[in-house]
């Protein structure tokens, strides 16, 4: 009896220390995944963040920066105050065990949560007597005549077949100024005024002056240009600014899209399935994005304390 009440006991502890184990590496193994989540989540302030996990041996991490602010007040936006810009610095970081190639893709987006920037270009015309029916927009107005004028008087917009004086008094150089006067009428140039430039780190590029001699030539809407690739030839049509890349920390950010924001709302696809490819090691792609409200010396008190709140946005692609 004696013999069976120690065999029983026996078995009870080694039920037990069993158990004791199986929960001691539950613990272990729940603890070393928080400990891999949280590696992949640093001190600084980061969104957008997923973390794929193969066997434990891969690590892809978005760090998509702050947001990007622009605050414009009359204090630091008037004539001859010069821009207002705001830039981040954002990275995707893919590390891995693996022997064998490794690729993830991801997009990039910005997405716009307040803006309500405006077009203040423009021209104070007299207000023609000659309409122009057929032109019902700025393209059929044009088209019908480039020397018609897409106007408003504060209602409607109108095709103006007549060619017009223009109000060269400063107070009129702006669309409040003009239509403040029921004899004038205000036509708008949608030259871009918010704009964005996002730039990538292009490796092959290792010195300063091949980096900042190369870049991206658009126009007045903020499109690239693709004909032109110099600076020289883009800023001679003064319809064309040229932006250059950037040399920084050692490394050139090459400029590789370009956007108007000036009216722009909601979300706004940038990239689409960027591969970012590692094997045995950790490869980063790193990002700018910059936007900037131009200051073009004239009147532009229709953006007077108006503001501008984005982020830019990673989203891996699963398939």
């Amino acid at each position: 009896m004696k013999e069976e009440g120690k065999e029983s006991n026996n078995r009870g502890n080694i039920i037990l220390l069993t158990v004791i184990a199986i929960a001691t590496m539950i613990i272990v193994l729940v603890g070393a995944t928080f400990a891999y989540l949280a590696s992949s989540i640093q001190d600084e302030d980061i969104a957008n963040i997923e973390a794929v996990t193969s066997a434990g041996s891969d690590m892809l991490l978005m760090n998509a920066g702050e947001d990007i602010e622009i605050n414009a007040n009359i204090t630091n936006f008037y004539e001859g105050a010069g821009n207002l810009d705001d830039s981040i610095d954002a990275s995707v970081t893919l590390q891995t065990t693996s022997t064998t190639p490794i690729t993830y893709n991801y997009n990039v987006y910005l997405d716009i949560t307040s803006n309500d920037f405006e077009y203040s270009s423009g021209m104070c015309y007299v207000k023609p007597s000659s309409v122009y029916t057929a032109g019902t927009s700025y393209e059929t107005c044009k088209e019908g005549n480039s020397t018609n004028i897409w106007a408003t008087d504060g209602t409607d917009y109108t095709c103006y077949g007549a060619t017009s004086s223009v109000v060269t008094d400063a107070f009129y150089n702006n669309s409040m100024g003009c239509l403040t006067n029921a004899n004038y009428v205000w036509a708008p140039e949608n030259s871009a005024e918010l704009v964005f430039n996002l730039y990538q780190v292009d490796s092959s590029i290792t010195d300063s002056t091949t980096c900042t001699n190369a870049g991206r030539c658009v126009d007045r809407l903020y499109s690239e240009v693709s004909s032109i690739t110099n600076q020289a030839a883009c800023e001679a049509n003064l319809d064309y600014t040229w932006v250059p890349n950037i040399y920084e920390n050692d490394m050139c950010y090459a400029v590789i899209d370009t956007q108007d924001l000036t009216t722009a709302q909601n979300r706004i696809s940038l990239l689409s399935n960027v591969a970012i490819t590692a094997t045995n090691t950790r490869v980063v792609d790193y990002y700018k994005a910059n936007v900037t409200l131009i200051n073009y010396n004239h009147n532009q008190i229709i953006n007077g304390n108006k503001t501008f709140n984005g982020t830019l946005t990673f989203e891996r692609v699963t398939e």
